[in-house]
């Protein structure tokens, strides 16, 4: 097997704050009409070193999106009441994007004591174009692909302006749904987002999983926003932190039809939204460079959320080994195998060799990518198909296949409506506040300017209170927090408290409040699969032709609630996608040691770093 090259890391940086605004006019061909301002920054102190920029697309031609400019304008109120510098903008065009994020940037570059956290919140369609991710516009046509092309706003343009302003943090949060119906039909897109890997100082967050259908968001609120609010109200350590709980709650409540993914490099990890209470025991939340041995010591219900809040391929793998009968196993395996898949993608991407797409072509034949892949191997004057005797890349930084009980397969032909409910997790009730928020009606937008809703969202206060009783000699139970939130309703309004009874609401209008989670009974119109879907095939319980991949033996297959169409003579797949190791049940080698089965002790298993390019993301 060919083996990926070494990238070497860029390590210089921008000796003076305004290169970067000067690389920034370059790349992104600033227009010379500037923004409308919006009158969030209005009421922001001006010695703030927390700076965000929000925007909400919603009116978008025949596509408009139900909560694209509310959510935004929760997200900018939230963000407003943490401290930060907010200017925000609705329905804008790419030049007027562009001109928001310089603005930003010159804000930033000349704070008196220096930038904290740089913050980008983008709600919106968003397309996958040839492996690039592309927010899509409101008023400029999206007719074909070379419209997107054209007027899409490049997501890692943003990336590359912001990695060169001086922070200690820079955030890049993408609330994406998927693009119009249309575009969906050229070879050249590929099914939801393709990773953006963070540069040293970035978290970037996505409200989906790479790879994986985008979910159209539903009044009044989307499921990320609804999470975010979620946890603001709880004490954390860090802004990865909190994300993590977004993605458990965003999980519980959409039965994983939703997961968000973040890839976190932030250098300074005690930031926060808000600074947690002094002496506070704050919750242990998962985070994926932490150790995997540390799941054996879980029970089941703590390591299903340690395995959902870290999202990486070894946890996913650790769970399956110490649980291979657990009703979570579908799950687990479905989100192991979309996030493989992604990776190799990524890594295909990365390299942009022929050898590369040709791993990715060889072993998701029906992968959603194939068409961007065999795009790229046209314009690398290559093959569409691997040669015979080809050898697969070697992505040494992404685990190898378990021998057994991991599927090895591609998103597309495993739709996630096809998938059994998984197990709820055990999780605190959710905050008041996000229910008091999605009842707040938010003004439409005028003009550009970014809506403000009726009330502002104010920063919790946690009371400490004792939930279990003394222990040992003049001991004290752990300490817990009641999560009192509190949303500022307007004036003569008193705000919510979960400790207290809640003041009445006005009577909203019928279907804004209240939040339902998606039923994979009924979720198919909510979901958007790649091109080609009525030749989807449902998981079973049976080994895949030439693989041992399946699920586990005492796991009933998923019921399908709806005729089950299946792919006539579907092509096998391949169960080692460029790793280095065997995936036929007969072991495989890995750091040096020899495994020949799911009873190996996952201890042995330690994190490899990037060697592809891309830095050092975990997996």
């Amino acid at each position: 097997m060919d083996r990926a090259p070494k990238t070497p890391r860029r390590t210089s940086r921008p000796r003076h704050p305004f290169g970067a605004i000067a690389l920034l006019s370059i790349m992104l061909a600033t227009a010379s009409a500037s923004a409308e301002e919006s009158p969030l920054d209005q009421t922001t102190a001006t010695n703030t070193r927390r700076f965000a920029v929000v925007i909400g697309q919603a009116d978008y031609r025949d596509a408009r999106l139900a909560t694209g400019t509310a959510d935004a304008s929760r997200m900018a109120d939230a963000l407003q009441s943490a401290g930060f510098s907010v200017d925000g903008g609705a329905d804008l065009e790419q030049q007027l994007i562009r001109e928001k994020i310089r603005a930003l940037i010159e804000k930033a570059s000349q704070s008196a004591d220096g930038a904290e956290t740089i913050l980008v919140y983008l709600g919106g369609r968003v397309a996958q174009f040839n492996g690039e991710n592309l927010l899509l516009p409101v008023g400029a046509p999206l007719d074909r692909s070379t419209d997107v092309v054209l007027n899409g706003f490049r997501l890692n343009d943003l990336v590359s302006a912001l990695k060169l302003v001086p922070a200690k943090a820079r955030i890049l949060i993408i609330d994406a749904a998927a693009p119009p119906e249309h575009l969906t039909t050229e070879k050249s897109f590929s099914p939801g987002l393709a990773i953006i890997n963070a540069p040293e100082g970035f978290l970037i967050v996505f409200n989906q999983n790479p790879g994986r259908p985008l979910i159209e968001p539903q009044p009044p609120m989307g499921l990320f926003l609804k999470g975010f609010l979620d946890a603001l109200q709880q004490p954390v350590a860090s802004y990865s932190d909190s994300f993590a709980l977004v993605r458990q709650r965003v999980f519980d409540e959409s039965q994983n039809h939703e997961l968000p993914w973040q890839d976190d490099k932030l250098s300074q990890k005690d930031i926060a939204f808000y600074a947690p209470p002094a002496g506070v025991t704050l919750p242990t939340i998962a985070r994926a460079d932490d150790n995997e041995a540390k799941l054996a010591s879980l029970s089941r219900d703590e390591a299903f959320k340690r395995v959902v809040a870290s999202d990486s391929i070894l946890d996913y793998q650790a769970f399956l080994v110490r649980f291979p009968k657990d009703e979570a196993v579908p799950v687990v395996q479905y989100n192991l195998a979309v996030r493989r898949e992604a990776e190799v993608w990524s890594h295909a991407l990365q390299l942009n060799t022929p050898q590369a797409y040709w791993t990715y072509i060889n072993n998701y034949p029906d992968g959603g990518n194939v068409g961007a892949a065999r795009e790229k191997l046209a314009r690398l004057n290559a093959n569409a198909s691997p040669p015979d005797g080809f050898k697969p890349v070697v992505f040494d930084d992404i685990p190898p296949p378990l021998p057994q009980m991991e599927m090895v397969a591609s998103s597309a032909s495993m739709p996630i409506e096809y998938m059994p409910p998984p197990p709820k997790l055990v999780l605190e009730p959710i905050s008041p506040v996000v229910a008091a928020a999605a009842a707040l009606p938010v003004a439409a937008a005028l003009g550009r300017q970014l809506p403000r809703s009726h009330g502002e969202i104010s920063q919790p206060s946690w009371s400490p209170i004792r939930t279990n009783a003394p222990t040992g000699a003049g001991g004290g139970g752990p300490a817990t927090f009641l999560r009192s939130p509190a949303i500022s309703r307007g004036p003569g309004i008193a705000p919510i408290h979960s400790g207290a009874s809640p003041a009445p609401l006005a009577a909203p209008k019928a279907g804004t409040v209240g939040f339902k989670a998606i039923n994979p009974q009924t979720s198919l119109a909510a979901t958007r699969p790649v091109p080609g879907g009525n030749t989807f095939r449902p998981i079973s319980n049976a080994p895949v032709a030439g693989t041992a991949s399946h699920y586990a033996p005492s796991t009933p297959a998923p019921q399908a609630h709806a005729p089950t169409p299946v792919r006539p003579s579907a092509p096998p797949i391949t169960a080692h996608p460029g790793f280095s190791g065997q995936n036929q049940g007969h072991g495989f080698q890995y750091g040096g040691m020899q495994h020949g089965g799911v009873q190996h002790q996952f201890q042995h298993f330690q994190p490899r770093m990037q060697r592809s390019g891309g830095g050092n993301r975990r997996r």
